[in-house]
Order: C-alpha cells, then structure tokens, then sequence
C-alpha cells in the first residue's frame, strides 16, 4: 500500500529536509561550527560553567582575533602531549607589551601598553613581568580573573595563531 504525496507537498519536503540534514552533517562535522560545554568558571559571569556555545572555526580564516574577543584554542598547557580546548578573551595581541605586577597570587594585576613607545613613557616598578606578545600570537585571560588559569600563570604565556581554532558565536 503506498502513500501518493502532492508534487508541491513533495518539494517542500525536500527544501526543508535536505538544508535541514546538510546543516546537521556540518555542525557535527565541526568543519565550520563547533558545539562545546563550558567546563569551569574562569569565564564568569559571562559564560557560566555548564553552558554551552556555538563556536565559528571560519572567524579568522580572513582576519586576526581582536582585543577582548572570545576565541577558543587548543593548547598543551600540561606538556602531557594532549591540546585540551578553553575558551578565553584576548588581551594583547602581536607587538603589545603586557606588564605584570601587583595584585593577588590567584589575581596578579596586568597592563597592556599597545607598543613600546606607550610602555616606555609609562611609570614602572622592579617587581614587574614585561613580556611582548610575538607575532602570531596573543595574550589571553578568563573573565573571572581571580578563578582563571590564563596566560598570567602559564609557562608559555601566549596563544599561537595556529592553536586558534575560532570565536564563541553564542552561548545557551
């Protein structure tokens, strides 16, 4: 026994199904999107821990992540041999200088100077950490700085653009 669809009934099937399953197929390939939980609080209070966002890998194949946006990357911060993936905002990118001085032990306070000049002219102490962020990469923290393991705490302090693996579109 079989069912006789309207050719119109038919094709609208089609146009809803076949985008439909495509976008499914792209999304769980994490070709383009990537779907991921936030697994710890260094982002709060703007990405709670156990939310989820949608993420973009194609954000930076024409450009460069910008000062204080959230990208997400994947670093061997353990030297185990295994990138784990972390979602942080960007703070200083190529040619800043960032100074590290001050504050807590869990909240050290940083400065970003946007190059030599600007740091040159800018009164410093001796107990300071200068670094200058290298071409290629950037300098990250958490929103919640004082819960946040970050590029203040790190070994090798910066995010290589290769280890970019895009920004945080949305998150539910």
């Amino acid at each position: 026994f079989m069912f006789r669809i309207k050719k119109e009934t038919r094709n609208t099937i089609l146009w809803i199904t076949i985008p439909l399953i495509a976008s499914l197929v792209i999304f769980q390939s994490g070709l383009f999107l990537i779907h991921a939980v936030v697994p710890s609080a260094s982002m709060q209070p703007t990405m709670k821990v156990g939310s989820h966002f949608v993420g973009n890998h194609m954000a930076f194949w024409f450009r460069k992540p910008k000062v204080d946006e959230i990208i997400f990357f994947k670093k061997d911060l353990f030297q185990n041999g295994r990138k784990s993936l972390y979602v942080k905002r960007v703070v200083a990118t190529e040619g800043n200088i960032v100074v590290i001085s001050g504050g807590t032990e869990l909240d050290p306070h940083v400065k970003v100077y946007e190059d030599k000049a600007a740091y040159e002219k800018a009164h410093h102490n001796k107990d300071e950490r200068v670094l200058t962020v290298p071409k290629g990469s950037y300098f990250v923290e958490g929103d919640n700085r004082s819960n946040s393991y970050d590029s203040r705490f790190w070994k090798d302090p910066f995010v290589r653009a290769d280890e970019v693996e895009g920004n945080v579109l949305f998150q539910f």
